[in-house]
């Protein structure tokens, strides 16, 4: 799989306490995690998916090595197995519908977050 695109991370990904939840809005998520800073203080981030149409999570023991990227960045995929999977899936669509991306967030020692989108949004950390 080659990386199409870096999408900067608000907070890198490595220092998270473990505390992350995903809430389906319909066609949206809203991602957020956690992340301890220096001082011992922890701020939560929150990334926005618009156009869900899947997501899964994977532990770090059944990454594949090309999950296992930048920590500070949220990696868009160009072309990718499951991506190629759920296009040839989906049933006709509207001459309008969105085109559909790979992204993808690896979480250091915990494992990886994949979603199928038509976009990202990126949010501000709290208290920044």
């Amino acid at each position: 799989m080659a990386a199409a695109r870096l999408h900067p991370l608000p907070l890198p990904t490595d220092r998270t306490l473990g505390a992350s939840h995903i809430d389906l809005r319909g066609s949206e998520a809203i991602f957020s995690y956690d992340y301890e800073a220096d001082d011992g203080t922890v701020r939560v981030v929150e990334l926005k998916f618009e156009g869900l149409q899947a997501c899964r999570w994977v532990v770090h023991e059944y990454c594949q090595l090309a999950d296992l990227h930048d920590l500070n960045h949220a990696v868009e995929f160009e072309d990718s197995p499951w991506l190629r999977e759920l296009r040839a899936l989906r049933h006709p669509v509207p001459w309008d519908a969105p085109e559909l991306r790979h992204f993808s967030i690896y979480f250091d020692d915990r494992g990886c977050l994949d979603i199928i989108a038509a976009g990202l949004s990126l949010g501000r950390p709290d208290g920044a």
